[in-house]
């Protein structure tokens, strides 16, 4: 297999471009629309067949194919369209693109645009090489990743489901081949409304100042799973965003009223093989004594994805990614890798700190795909958007380490699956 003539067939330049024109999009989750035409106009150019299908109404799914012989197996290249938020206090145009001193700066590059215009880039070359292919190449550009996954889990649920599959992921180059999982419950306390005025005629119990003691309980909330030892730190949690006022519509206009309706988002960063069903008992046991004392307090324990429901528009479960580094995946992509950067990726497994993380990885290995995350960019404080950029030279080496992954894995026939050359590779 020469290497050589597909890698001429990525352009600097030309990766830069996919990527700028990606970046002035503000596809926030739920505005992707305009950032999905235009990727599928730019796929389209680069000779691959495209649709575009909605996971949501008005949040296509950028489905794009270069069409092998059915004699091999398929790989998707998966990234997301939608970006992260805006920190309110962020200095500068966020959305201005530019390049300094080597580093693409603007805001939704780093996740994860530029794994995108890589992705792109790497298929474009398959395709302007000519490469006979025996399986699928598909690259999925999906709307709400950062939503628990609206997009993958649409195009899952579709029939479109990979052998294999490589998600570029904010990875520095760095092979993860593990994240953790996450779980958002939506947990309520209800109460009794009575007005300030008569309070001294009327029984009243003020969910604002219980949820304070669910609150307390929750910091002292045990997991039953136990750690896994090659992701420190997990499974983790986090009381996040809460609501109390009257009603269950929290109506926050009418505070003369006792808040007789609290409610909170807790979430879990999850371990392989930790449940949903099992965190709720673990909620519920955690419970036990508050309820014990004051058998007036109600608690409602809601599962994902109640989070994703009105008022919070959260996320949906996403499942953790563990991938053996054994896997015939983890070597195809370190030896593509030691061809075009000519060393060793720094991490090949837990990725600090991109595995506290989740991704549609998770989906794509819960569905049957050997997954694993590999991309140009790195984590960093969305508040320092710029000083967090993508180097041009990780961008475009991922393009072609992609490349030769997929020219690797889409010439093999089924009974040729490419074997793992990892040889006791960094941990």
């Amino acid at each position: 297999m020469e290497s050589a003539p597909l890698l001429e067939h990525i352009d600097e330049n030309e990766v830069i471009e996919i990527a700028r024109r990606l970046q002035k999009f503000r596809s926030f989750s739920g505005e992707e629309q305009a950032a999905a035409t235009d990727y599928a106009e730019q796929l389209e150019s680069l000779g691959l067949e495209v649709e575009l299908q909605e996971a949501e109404p008005g949040r296509p799914n950028v489905i794009a194919k270069l069409p092998g012989s059915g004699e091999g197996p398929s790989l998707m290249f998966n990234g997301h369209t939608d970006i992260d938020p805006i920190v309110s206090d962020t200095e500068g145009d966020p959305f201005e693109f530019k390049i300094e001193d080597g580093m693409m700066l603007g805001h939704g590059l780093r996740n994860m645009k530029a794994g995108l215009a890589s992705m792109a880039a790497a298929a474009g070359a398959i395709a302007r090489a000519k490469i006979q292919l025996k399986g699928d190449l598909i690259v999925a550009g999906v709307v709400g990743e950062l939503q628990g996954g609206i997009g993958t889990t649409h195009l899952l649920k579709q029939g479109v489901v990979p052998d294999y599959a490589v998600v570029p992921e904010p990875t520095l180059l760095n092979i993860r081949t593990m994240h953790a999982g996450q779980v958002q419950f939506v947990i309520t306390v209800i109460g009794q409304s009575a007005w300030i005025g008569s309070l001294h005629l009327h029984p009243h119990q003020n969910a604002v100042e219980k949820m304070a003691k669910v609150i307390q309980a929750l910091e002292r909330l045990e997991f039953s799973a136990p750690p896994h030892p090659e992701i420190p730190g997990l499974p983790r949690k986090l009381t996040g965003n809460i609501l109390g006022g009257f009603t269950r519509q929290h109506i926050l206009w009418r505070p003369s009223y006792v808040p007789d309706c609290c409610s909170l988002i807790f979430e879990v960063r999850t371990v392989p093989g930790q449940t949903i069903e099992e965190i709720t008992s673990d909620l519920r046991r955690t419970f036990e004594p508050l309820q014990a004392e004051d058998p007036e307090l109600q608690i409602e324990i809601d599962p994902p994805p109640a989070a994703y429901d009105p008022p919070w528009k959260g996320m949906i479960a996403m499942p953790p990614l563990y991938l053996p580094k054994d896997d015939p995946l983890v070597g195809i992509i370190h030896k593509h890798h030691l061809t075009v950067l000519g060393k060793e990726p720094d991490s090949i497994g837990f990725f600090n700190p991109g595995s506290y993380a989740c991704a549609d990885s998770g989906h794509l290995q819960h569905a049957g795909a050997h997954v694993l995350n590999y991309g140009p960019s790195g984590h960093g404080d969305i508040r320092h958007y710029g000083t967090f950029g993508v180097g041009v030279d990780y961008l475009v080496n991922c393009a072609r380490v992609l490349a030769l992954t997929a020219e690797e894995i889409l010439t093999s026939s089924f009974d040729q699956l490419p074997g793992n050359t990892l040889q006791g590779g960094p941990g």
